[in-house]
């Protein structure tokens, strides 16, 4: 309905990012502090070494990472203004430039062979941002910037354009947003990239350790996230309550993909239904898989000392593997 009410805008106050040391070499895990790379990649070491510590009992992905120093080649803030004017030639000869160095002076290969002497080895890689202003403790910047999954190992191209669409993200229309709306100065964001194991899983999920009413949410999706086909066919996830007070856990809702389909009568009464692909009602191996979850996620709350959103999933064998946590501002 009309109103004369007038909405006020959104008053939010601007975000500080953090300047980090020039380093200008590859990262191995435990190298990876707030000070160098951001807070993705820092918050990785950190579950790591919880990990070697036994405190949580879960397998985290190799990785490496790549600091902005050691990416200043691509010059991305020319690309950007390339861009803006429309200049092909500028854009395709930063590219261009970029890619000789990356590719013929052997650098690729290089970072090819620091990843197999440190363990990421799998078939398949992840590669991830770990941009300055993203996982700070007040500001978490969730989903802003490209993450690519199903990079080939020991392919150079692939390699170098799964990292050049990562690092060159920093300017795709969502980033430019949300620097807009929290006043960050462009020129302060400093790309980095995390180049990780991929895990073939069974089921993955995101974990919110709580909701505010002390309640922890798990979205669980069967199947192996890796695979565009069956993340695509999903509308809703499978939800977990975990009620942090009783330690009950709660089936709440199943998952729901597009190809269900039901008929009703001329008075809407159901008369054919679909089954519902993936009702865990019952499942035991899963509902214990998700309380091992619950467990870790509870000791990576305490040991971060505030909410958590967990990404992981289970691998082929059943095992817990953590790939991602961040503060929830």
């Amino acid at each position: 309905k009309p109103t004369d009410k007038k909405g006020k805008p959104r008053q939010v106050d601007p975000v500080q990012v953090p300047r980090l040391k020039y380093c200008d070499k590859v990262l191995v895990s435990y190298e990876c502090t707030p000070d160098v790379i951001g807070g993705k990649a820092a918050n990785l070491n950190k579950l790591e070494q919880m990990a070697q510590e036994g405190k949580i009992d879960a397998i985290i992905p190799k990785f490496i990472a790549l600091p902005p120093g050691y990416l200043k080649e691509y010059k991305v803030d020319e690309y950007k203004e390339a861009v803006a004017r429309k200049d092909n030639a500028t854009i395709n000869q930063i590219l261009d430039t970029s890619q000789r160095h990356y590719l013929y002076s052997g650098r690729i290969d290089n970072i090819l062979k620091f990843m197999a002497k440190n363990g990421v080895d799998a078939p398949k890689l992840v590669i991830r941002s770990s941009f300055n202003d993203e996982d700070l403790p007040g500001y978490s910047n969730a989903g802003v910037y490209y993450s690519l999954s199903g990079c080939p190992n020991n392919d150079s191209f692939s390699l170098y354009d799964c990292i050049t669409q990562v690092v060159m993200s920093k300017y795709i229309k969502s980033a430019i947003d949300m620097r807009k709306y929290y006043s960050i100065p462009a020129g302060d964001v400093e790309p980095g990239v995390i180049i990780q194991n991929q895990v073939d899983t069974s089921g993955y999920f995101t974990i919110y350790t709580d909701d505010g009413k002390g309640n922890m949410i798990i979205d669980f999706r069967t199947g192996d996230r890796s695979k565009d086909k069956n993340r695509g066919e999903i509308i809703n996830p499978h939800v977990f309550i975990y009620d942090k007070k009783t330690g009950e856990l709660i089936y709440k809702s199943k998952q729901v993909r597009k190809d269900i389909g039901a008929m009703f009568d001329d008075k809407c009464k159901l008369m054919y239904s679909d089954p519902v692909e993936c009702d865990l009602t019952g499942n035991t191996e899963v509902f214990n898989q998700i309380k091992e979850a619950v467990k870790n996620a509870l000791i990576i709350e305490k040991e971060f000392g505030c909410r958590q959103d967990i990404e992981g999933g289970f691998d082929e064998k059943g095992r817990l593997c953590l790939w991602q946590t961040r503060n929830i501002p």
